[in-house]
């Protein structure tokens, strides 16, 4: 089994303008999709056949929502619930003003929901019971990967 670790996940809403961006209101199409580079590796896994399991936070309606998609998709999540409201990321995806031809994409990435202490130990605690699991799903791999979120440090993965 294969554990993704996607601690600061995201909501991401891509607008795609068919024209420059300008002063005034747009009409963009808008797709929504549940964002994260541990999300995108259990997700590759999925569609290769393997089996995976998402772990990370999620909280708020933004969370419900990507909750909600993750299971659409087909994978197996192992999320902990936190108070502060997952982020949503804008993707804007428009022609360049001086060369219409080409494609310019504006990111605006959001910081993400300050996780507390006993939000952290309940995902620890998660993690640290894996190794007591059945064989049938206990990791063999773990993939760790993307931004943190507020109030976690770096040296929270050693």
């Amino acid at each position: 089994m294969i554990y993704t670790l996607t601690l600061n996940p995201s909501l991401d809403v891509t607008l795609e303008c068919p024209h420059p961006i300008i002063e005034g209101t747009q009409r963009p199409g808008a797709v929504q999709h549940a964002g994260g580079k541990g999300i995108d590796v259990s997700r590759m896994i999925h569609e290769l056949g393997g089996e995976s399991i998402v772990m990370g936070f999620f909280g708020g309606f933004a969370g419900c929502t990507l909750e909600g998609m993750l299971l659409q998709e087909g994978l197996q999540l192992d999320f902990v619930k936190v108070t502060q409201e997952t982020r949503t990321n804008v993707i804007i995806i428009a022609p360049d003003r001086h060369q219409p031809e080409k494609k310019v994409t504006y990111r605006f990435n959001t910081l993400g929901p300050h996780v507390q202490s006993p939000e952290f130990l309940n995902l620890y605690h998660k993690v640290a019971a894996l190794q007591e699991s059945d064989q049938e799903r206990r990791p063999t791999f773990a993939v760790l990967c993307g931004t943190l979120p507020q109030g976690i440090l770096a040296t929270s993965y050693v």
